[in-house]
């Protein structure tokens, strides 16, 4: 019997660390709000959809394109950005009347942008 009541003792234990593991999380959740919805995941999905329909270039002027992307603000959103670098070709930049580093969407040039900015002007 003795052993039987060790056994039980030690489930009540874990039991009751895990419902406690649970409130603590949840409160800590609803302080920071850092609880991911569903509908948060959609919206942010139908977002870089959107991007990916719409015409965005980012004009760069760099010997290092890695290193300008990496330290780029819109570094999360490369893959449905093309990507211009001017230092290899000068005179399609001065035809077009471009200063990197631009953001164009649809044709219409910023100089100043990031991420959430993109997807403002962006209409996402």
């Amino acid at each position: 019997m003795n052993r039987v009541m060790r056994v039980l003792l030690t489930i009540a234990v874990l039991v009751g660390i895990v419902v406690v593991f649970y409130f603590i999380s949840d409160n800590i959740t609803r302080y920071t709000g850092l609880l991911i919805s569903e509908d948060v995941l959609d919206r942010e999905i139908r977002s870089l959809n959107c991007l990916e329909d719409r015409d965005v270039v980012l004009y760069i002027n760099s010997a290092d394109s890695a290193a300008s992307l990496r330290e780029s603000s819109l570094s999360d959103y490369l893959s449905y950005i093309k990507i211009f670098n001017c230092l290899e070709n000068k005179d399609y930049c001065l035809m077009k009347n471009i200063s990197p580093p631009q953001l164009s969407v649809d044709e219409i040039l910023y100089d100043e942008f990031d991420g959430g900015f993109l997807e403002v002007v962006g209409g996402c």
